[in-house]
């Protein structure tokens, strides 16, 4: 595999308005995020279109980008370092990966990157992918004793830090689990607050408070719950409305401290955003994406700066990429 120079994207700054600005599509008007993008750009990687069964998971560290998803034709893990071309990663016996929902990509340590991924086998196998000198683990090792159904959710606990937070679907039943990397290996997990949720749950980190996690509740509204180190006291689980059939997603900005969640609705397939102050405050209602667009799939969100990108999976299976948010 190669790595070069990614083109980093920059925030709209000529878009910049904290008021609220209405653009109409197909006869509809409704309320812009801050920064918001009236139109999709459409991913690469080489010199093709990036296709994908499911959704694709990203992260930067170290001046690199670093892309995940399963194959558009097989469910292969493939990856993408700063938009070149596509690779996958063989144990040293020749067995390749496999899996039947996304992988997960999250930053580890100042450099790396640490990929995941739900084998066939319900096993969540992990390895760590160094671009700096184009190497990884060299095999893809399972987290003992727990097992899911559905992709992960992990998220650094700082920028910088080998210790990690992860979050996942029971095996075999609704419960929601939470386990701490300590940068070593893998703790034992807990039954985040008691809570269940039908879909994958979604983590990310905010400095100043912690962990947040957002779930597809059992009446498929958003749900909501937050922890502060050593993440073992959770906050009781908050309904957020905003009704989905998939699993919302969720992101912090550690430069302003918004945390940002989206779920598609599960009757006009259009996500919606929503976003919370620094200590967990709504700073709105939940607006529907301006742009009309519809998927089937959760929508991931990426901070770049102080800007939030989302990251859609179209109706065709190709991937497209938008600003969402700029505080």
């Amino acid at each position: 595999m190669r790595f070069s120079w990614k083109r980093w994207r920059l925030p709209l700054v000529a878009v910049l308005t904290v008021v609220a600005t209405s653009l109409t599509f197909t006869g509809e008007a409704f309320a812009a995020e801050p920064g918001e993008s009236g139109s999709w750009n459409e991913e690469y990687v080489g010199t093709n279109p990036l296709e994908v069964q499911g959704t694709v998971s990203e992260a930067r560290n170290g001046g690199e980008l670093l892309q995940v998803w399963r194959g558009a034709t097989n469910n292969m893990v493939w990856l993408s370092v700063d938009n070149e071309a596509p690779f996958s990663l063989y144990n040293p016996d020749g067995s390749a990966t496999a899996t039947y929902v996304s992988p997960t990509v999250v930053p580890y340590g100042t450099n790396q990157f640490m990929v995941l991924h739900t084998g066939t086998d319900n096993n969540i196998y992990y390895t760590i992918v160094d671009p700096t000198d184009n190497t990884w683990s060299g095999s893809w090792t399972a987290v003992p004793y727990q097992s899911t159904n559905m992709t992960v959710s992990v998220t650094q606990l700082g920028s910088g830090s080998t210790q990690l937070y992860m979050v996942y679907h029971s095996s075999n039943d609704d419960r929601v689990w939470g386990t701490l990397y300590d940068g070593y290996g893998w703790q034992g997990a807990q039954n985040i607050d008691g809570g269940n949720s039908p879909s994958a749950p979604s983590v990310t980190y905010q400095p100043t408070t912690g962990l947040t996690v957002a779930v597809r509740g059992e009446d498929n509204q958003v749900w909501m719950t937050g922890a502060s180190s050593p993440y073992n006291q959770w906050s009781t689980w908050a309904a957020q409305g905003g009704y989905t059939q998939t699993a919302p997603s969720v992101t912090a900005d550690s430069q302003t401290g918004t945390v940002l969640v989206s779920y598609v609705d599960e009757n006009s397939y259009r996500p919606f955003y929503r976003a919370y102050g620094v200590y967990g405050n709504p700073l709105g209602g939940w607006s529907q994406d301006i742009t009309g667009w519809q998927t089937v799939n959760t929508v991931f969100l990426s901070v770049v700066g102080a800007a939030i990108y989302a990251v859609l999976t179209g109706l065709n299976g190709n991937v497209y990429y938008k600003q969402v948010y700029y505080n």
